[in-house]
């Protein structure tokens, strides 16, 4: 994984780290949204929030971006607070193909 743009170690959720939001559970429970499989019999839910900083994890098609861009504009209008798409950025698998990697970024505005 990377972290800041650097190759990081293992990521131990310890204190201040939390998993799942208000929005992704109900969208998991009608199928529009997946988990991430990181690892045989390991996934990671939608969202992992740390500070002022928010990773999402789902499958890479254009159906799901499009449900986490709506999610997102859900919680900005709720919050007040809005995603800076200069500063964000996204990461794929590498069993991902292009053109799946390219209608998700050009969904979510980021590259």
């Amino acid at each position: 994984m990377l972290v800041n743009g650097r190759p990081t170690e293992e990521i131990v959720p310890t204190r201040g780290l939390r998993q799942g939001d208000p929005l992704s559970p109900t969208r998991r429970q009608k199928g529009l949204i997946h988990g991430c499989r990181v690892a045989r019999g390991h996934h990671l839910s939608h969202t992992c929030f740390f500070a002022d900083d928010s990773l999402f994890f789902f499958k890479a098609n254009l159906q799901e971006a499009l449900e986490v861009k709506k999610f997102m504009g859900i919680y900005e209008s709720f919050s007040g607070q809005a995603v800076n798409f200069q500063k964000s950025s996204i990461t794929f698998s590498r069993n991902t193909n292009v053109e799946d990697r390219d209608l998700v970024a050009d969904a979510l505005a980021v590259g």
